[in-house]
């Protein structure tokens, strides 16, 4: 199992870069804020502060921010491949970040 801190921030599945799979479980805690967990199988879910879902990584999937303030969720993975998700996901942090300058 890997657990991740998503602060996330993309606002519209386009943003996102579009929906991803992987092999695995993934469960979802939000910690602050709001979003829409998308699918290519469900409508959007809508989680606020202490929502919490599980889920089969293999259904195409991706995280929204819904609210204005930030949004945080702790994310557990479960299975295959889960460590290069989590390396692909801290390194796009990191570009968001260098984009939005040093006061972000």
């Amino acid at each position: 199992m890997t657990p991740i801190i998503i602060d996330i921030q993309a606002r519209s599945v386009e943003e996102l870069g579009g929906l991803v799979r992987h092999g695995g479980e993934e469960y979802l805690y939000v910690l602050r804020g709001s979003m829409e967990l998308h699918s290519d199988i469900y409508a959007p879910l809508a989680l606020g502060p202490g929502d919490s879902v599980y889920f089969d990584s293999g259904m195409s999937h991706g995280y929204v921010r819904t609210s204005t303030d930030p949004c945080v969720i702790l994310c557990v993975c479960a299975g295959e491949g889960i460590q290069h998700l989590a390396e692909t996901a801290s390194k796009r942090q990191s570009l968001s970040k260098q984009a939005d300058g040093p006061d972000s």
